[in-house]
């Protein structure tokens, strides 16, 4: 074990930031590029809810709405869906990156064992989810039902009065198990891609966007039926009746999987796929150069400084 260096403190704190900051940012760039996919993957799955015949098709749904409302509508929740990306993001890399770094520091190893990386990303996941499920759940409502509401605050001050405040976690069950899979497949499989390139094989830049890619599709396959569940969980109203529509996660599940079948939890899986995949290798992609231009000048600021 490595003896504790009190000059070490500095640099220490410095990265630790820089984790959380760039994450953040990676996060928030990747939302901005993929927002308008998000908006139609949404309104495509309330289109297929209760139903096994056909919906109207993705593509169609888009020109539609280009046509009769314009692209700013494909954008309507972009403000709500920077914030929560900010809180997100900024959480789930952030603590995942400062958790394995501190590992390392203790261990004095370049790398971790990918048990320690798969309860790292599923740990900070999980916590990240359970934080931005408020702001989360408000995002689904706007864009189901924005008639109703006129904006992010009258939309959770409708939900408190009429709902109770612990209605921000109702559903928190999918969101937070799709939460800490997709940190699981999009990080931990990232890293250990990445060292596997980098004990077999030269450095190449191409090899982190194989790693990307591939942490990218594997979060795709095993996320989307949590996604479905979580948006049909979220979206529900109390009905006429004084009743939710679903009782919960798994009356949900089982109420889903008997009026639809399985393969409709795949439902809108193209535009998931659009969705999800350029948001995780962007954000990858945008993590790895932050840190490759910030670290070194951080630790350079901080030698000079001294």
């Amino acid at each position: 074990m490595k003896a504790y260096n009190p000059e070490l403190d500095h640099l220490r704190y410095a990265n630790h930031v820089n984790n959380f900051l760039i994450g953040g940012f990676a996060g928030v760039i990747g939302t901005i590029v993929i927002l308008p996919v998000d908006y139609v993957k949404v309104k495509i799955q309330g289109l297929a809810e209760g139903h096994r015949g056909d919906y109207e098709k993705p593509l169609h749904f888009a020109q539609r709405i280009l046509k009769e409302k314009g692209i700013k509508k494909f954008y309507s929740g972009i403000h709500p869906a920077i914030h929560r990306q900010a809180i997100y993001s900024t959480t789930r890399i952030g603590l995942y990156k400062t958790l394995s770094d501190h590992d390392k520091e203790h261990s004095g190893q370049p790398t971790i064992p990918f048990v320690k990386k798969a309860f790292y990303s599923i740990f900070s996941g999980g916590l990240a989810s359970f934080l931005v499920n408020p702001l989360d759940l408000t995002m689904v409502r706007l864009r189901y039902d924005h008639k109703q509401y006129s904006g992010i605050f009258d939309a959770q001050r409708k939900m408190i009065k009429e709902e109770g405040i612990f209605t921000f976690w109702k559903g928190s069950v999918p969101t937070i198990l799709r939460a800490m899979i997709i940190n699981f497949t999009m990080l931990a499989t990232y890293d250990e891609s990445n060292e596997h390139f980098m004990t077999s094989f030269e450095e190449n830049p191409s090899h982190r966007f194989f790693s990307s890619v591939l942490a990218a599709t594997l979060s795709c396959i095993v996320a989307m039926p949590f996604d479905n569940i979580k948006v049909k969980y979220q979206r529900m109203e109390i009905g006429p009746d004084g009743t939710f529509k679903y009782k919960g996660f798994i009356d949900c599940v089982r109420k889903s999987l008997k009026s639809e079948g399985f393969w409709r939890l795949y439902t809108g899986f193209p535009l998931f796929v659009m969705k999800l995949a350029p948001h995780v290798v962007i954000t990858l992609l945008t993590m790895d150069l932050l840190h490759h231009l910030i670290d070194p000048y951080t630790a350079r600021s901080l030698k000079y400084n001294k």
